[in-house]
């Protein structure tokens, strides 16, 4: 069993408590509001929790009869399974996350409302209200947000303030592209939409920070199609992701090298642009491939002299971040994160897998006056849908910074 389906099932198991609590709680609510419809609210409650959970349930029956073979991968299951389970299911546990917290907190006030036994009726049909209203809000909401944040991409735009900036490389334009994972979530239209943003944009330099498929060789072809249509007007440059790794390495390397890239792999470019020289340090810096860490700082330190010194990797750790702030870096760019993919908000708190792992997961960061750029990626892996991370490609402009002048005396 891939470990896909082995973190989905410790997610449900996890999960399932919480959905418990969400469901027996909105039918304890319309209990409230209409006593002669308890029993039905009860079964209809269990019913949607049979249908939510009859995916990990049989997967955990498989496992369990020692066939986890014959689990499918994520991106292979069948059409049908993703509409009827897969899809209902995460998107049923963002909404449970994000209801989480006020379901707790009016259930305080109900606690507290038994403190004034005369009062108690009218508040727990006020409870039951609110409940209600806040899970209508979420049942609309979430799967609006989801569909949009998952089909459409959206261009992320950086304005990055560069000192001693030469005039030559003002308004230099450079475009990131990353976790393409083509699949079978991906569609034509969402490539489209990338090639779309990378053509109108009409960067300079186009990056890539890897995993252009998300696994196996099936989606190679579409893969190619993906990277080959799209590239700067100066250079186009990528580096290795995981799941390239996992899927093909050597396959997808050369790949990307037929459609035009330049492919670095611990290795170093210069790109000459109007007489100035933009240095690409293309670090693979993936799960199964790492520097050691006097490795990394002999790549780092061992760099070209240039004008402008990018890294590129794939991973935002930070470890590695740091290294190439005190090696004099200008900007690291990155994916891998998914900006998080789904990004809840309990209690108020922003929460996604991916801060456990680096606090680099979305956006611009500054580490001193290093930029440091993490895009939220194009496609998908775990989950088939995002929330509050939006598909995106990361566009950015050079400026000079305000200490910097171009006027000639």
């Amino acid at each position: 069993m891939s470990w896909v389906f082995r973190t989905f099932l410790l997610i449900s198991g996890v999960a399932f408590p919480l959905f418990l609590y969400v469901a027996l709680r909105i039918a304890a609510s319309f209990s409230v509001l209409r006593p002669t419809a308890r029993r039905r609210a009860r079964e209809a409650a269990f019913l949607v929790l049979a249908w939510l959970f009859a995916l990990p349930f049989v997967m955990l029956v498989i496992r369990l009869w020692g066939n986890a073979y014959v689990v499918p991968r994520f991106d292979a299951l069948p059409g049908w399974i993703n509409l009827v389970s897969f899809y209902p299911f995460w998107t049923s546990l963002v909404i449970v996350v994000e209801i989480l917290g006020p379901f707790l907190l009016l259930d305080i006030v109900g606690l507290l409302g038994r403190l004034s036994p005369s009062r108690l009726p009218r508040l727990k049909r006020t409870l039951a209200y609110a409940r209600l209203g806040v899970a209508a809000l979420a049942l609309l909401y979430v799967p609006v947000r989801t569909a949009m944040d998952t089909a459409h991409i959206r261009e992320a735009s950086e304005q990055l303030a560069i000192k001693d900036l030469p005039a030559e490389l003002e308004n230099f334009r450079i475009s990131l592209v990353g976790d393409v994972q083509v699949d079978h979530h991906t569609g034509e239209g969402k490539i489209s939409q990338m090639h779309e943003h990378v053509r109108n944009f009409g960067p300079a330099l186009l990056l890539s920070s890897g995993d252009v498929v998300t696994s196996g060789k099936e989606f190679l072809e579409e893969a190619a199609e993906a990277m080959c249509g799209m590239r700067g007007s100066v250079a186009s440059v990528a580096v290795m992701g995981d799941h390239d790794f996992w899927s093909a390495p050597e396959t997808v390397r050369d790949m990307q090298i037929a459609c035009g890239w330049e492919f670095l792999d611990n290795r170093h470019t210069v790109i000459h642009y109007r007489g100035r020289k933009i240095l690409i340090s293309g670090l693979t810096h993936i799960y199964s491939e790492r520097l050691k860490e006097a490795e990394l700082e002999a790549f780092l330190n061992g760099a070209p002299s240039a004008d402008i010194r990018i890294l590129l990797a794939h991973q935002p750790a930070e470890r590695v971040i740091h290294r190439a702030a005190d090696a004099g870096y200008h900007l690291v760019l990155a994916g891998h994160t998914h900006g998080g993919q789904i990004v809840l908000h309990p209690f108020g708190y922003t929460v996604t897998p991916s801060m456990r792992e680096t606090r680099y997961y979305s956006g611009l960061y500054h580490v001193g006056s290093m930029h440091v750029v993490v895009t939220n990626g194009v496609g998908l892996t775990l989950a088939p849908i995002r929330y509050h991370a939006p598909a995106e490609i990361t566009n950015i402009v050079l400026t000079a910074s305000p200490q910097t002048s171009h006027n000639t005396p």
